[in-house]
């Protein structure tokens, strides 16, 4: 699908970017980040306030992406539930990679999907901390709170505990088939 590379203000969102203002798709690739937010967020909102709204109020997302940025994935998760608050479906697809953070956008759809090569994964969040003991303490504290956040999204968005979210999680990295993802909800079906 071409980029469309219109400066207008209502295209702003879509410059240098894969958005298919017609169909109403918004894809998400390579790196979450402060500006895949950005966009995935101006554009949500466009199709949301756009005056040629289809009838059926359907939005998809697809994804191939191995994640990123927890602060950023949130942004889009919060940008996903404002547009399911205003009535829009969201659909979420995943092809190739739904990966960390992708995963939780994948999840948070009204309705989600995967095609049958898709691997996703979920892990526990990997942070930093740096400075004295006290400043340490503040961000582990912080970082907690964030982990907890993330696993009830997973627990809300698939109806499994949290808790057993995170006991998957302990050692490590977990990947899984599009075909195990369905099994534990993360999606609801598979797709060609």
């Amino acid at each position: 699908m071409p980029k469309e590379k219109k400066h207008n203000e209502e295209n702003e969102a879509l410059y240098e970017y894969d958005v298919s203002k017609r169909d109403k798709i918004i894809y998400i690739k390579g790196e979450i980040d402060e500006d895949t937010a950005d966009r995935v967020m101006k554009a949500l909102d466009m199709f949301c306030n756009s005056n040629d709204q289809k009838k059926d109020n359907v939005i998809t997302i697809k994804i191939n992406s191995g994640g990123g940025e927890i602060y950023s994935g949130l942004a889009i998760i919060d940008a996903i539930e404002a547009a399911k608050k205003k009535k829009f479906k969201i659909i979420t697809k995943a092809s190739g990679a739904a990966m960390s953070m992708a995963a939780w956008i994948l999840a948070s759809g009204s309705k989600r999907y995967a095609t049958r090569n898709t691997f996703i994964m979920i892990h526990q969040g990997w942070y930093d901390s740096y400075g004295n003991w006290q400043e340490t303490k503040k961000e582990h504290k912080h970082n907690e709170a964030l982990e907890k956040r993330c696993w009830d999204l997973l627990s809300e968005y698939t109806k499994t505990s949290a808790k057993k979210w995170e006991e998957k999680c302990v050692k490590g990295s977990w990947y899984m088939d599009a075909e195990e993802a369905k099994t534990l909800n993360i999606i609801d079906d598979i797709i060609s």
